[in-house]
């Protein structure tokens, strides 16, 4: 790292294009040679050298982490308050990108922060006018910074993200779904095979977070009418929770919750084309018609509400939708 010359900051790293505590260009950068280093954009930029002249505290491209597994990086975070996304076109490319959007922004909303959206047009147009609402924003919000959310808290680095293998996971996951079977899921049960493959399950949050998500899905089965049981994969989802409270105290709970409420919508998805989760072997229910979809999400959303989980019946209709094209497309490419 180094320190900006405009605002001091020392944080400044290479491959920032801009100093992300006042927007000034940084002379020692180099472009990332990874995809997914999202460089600022020519207009978050001109907003960042506008709020830094102004004397207002932002990060540009923070790190919201909302579980210990994943984060994600919105446009500007505002004096811990509030975030502001500026949008380009390819945000309103297609329903399935504006879904994709949505989630990201309930992610973020779950860990404690208001957002707010503008398109790079609007500030093209009126960019005096975004200052402003920004600088409205700002006077109007409630109370101090932010102190309930999960912005890099309790989370430190060997709890980030998981150095495991997809493979040993699934093999471990597959262990304990045997042993749970047999002897329940109890706090012995997980760290006698956790212990096998990392030294504790205190020593990597994430890992065995995933872990637990392979378990629910190996778990999944049909009621006895053929439809999903969604009624005991909550009970087992709670025994997940205080599995977790025990190793990692509430923030686990937290972030199992947030996890799961993101993906819920891919899980489902995934229920109505390969009719049960991808890590089981064969298909456990069938989905038919418009009709089935909307009982699968009722009956989801019902033993699901309670722990702040839902999707709604469009959200997974346009899931479906993407996900047939990209197999359509993946066949027309084989050809």
């Amino acid at each position: 790292m180094s320190t900006c010359d405009t605002c001091l900051r020392d944080d400044l790293q290479q491959f920032h294009k801009c100093c992300r505590r006042c927007g000034s260009r940084n002379p020692t950068y180099v472009k990332p040679d990874l995809d997914d280093v999202a460089e600022p954009t020519v207009h978050e930029i001109k907003i960042a050298q506008r709020l830094f002249a102004e004397g207002i505290d932002f990060i540009m491209g923070p790190e919201i982490w909302y579980s210990s597994c994943t984060y994600y990086t919105p446009d500007f975070l505002i004096e811990n308050r509030f975030v502001v996304e500026i949008d380009g076109g390819y945000h309103r490319a297609s329903p399935h990108q504006i879904l994709m959007d949505r989630i990201r922004q309930r992610a973020i909303e779950n860990s404690g922060y208001p957002v707010y959206r503008f398109t790079n047009q609007e500030v093209k147009k009126s960019f005096e006018k975004i200052i402003n609402k920004i600088l409205f924003l700002i006077s109007n919000s409630q109370g101090a910074a932010n102190q309930s959310s999960i912005l890099e808290v309790d989370i430190s680095k060997e709890h980030r993200l998981s150095s495991i293998i997809d493979d040993v996971l699934k093999d471990k996951a597959d262990e304990l779904y045997k042993r749970t079977l047999a002897h329940g899921w109890t706090v012995d049960v997980f760290n006698s095979v956790i212990s096998d493959f990392i030294s504790g399950p205190n020593s990597n949050r994430c890992a065995v977070q995933r872990l637990m998500m392979l378990l629910l899905g190996l778990n999944f089965k049909a009621s006895d009418d053929g439809t999903a049981d969604f009624h005991n994969y909550a009970a087992l989802f709670e025994n997940a929770i205080v599995i977790l409270q025990e190793f990692f105290g509430d923030i686990a709970t937290v972030e199992l919750k947030n996890e799961f409420n993101m993906s819920a919508t891919n899980f489902l998805k995934n229920l109505v084309i390969y009719g049960k989760p991808r890590i089981l072997p064969e298909r456990v229910i069938t989905v038919k018609n418009d009709g089935d979809i909307q009982n699968l999400v009722k009956s989801f959303n019902s033993n699901f509400s309670k722990f702040g989980i839902q999707v709604s019946d469009e959200d997974l209709k346009i899931e479906c939708l993407h996900e047939k094209e990209k197999r359509s497309s993946k066949k027309s490419q084989s050809k």
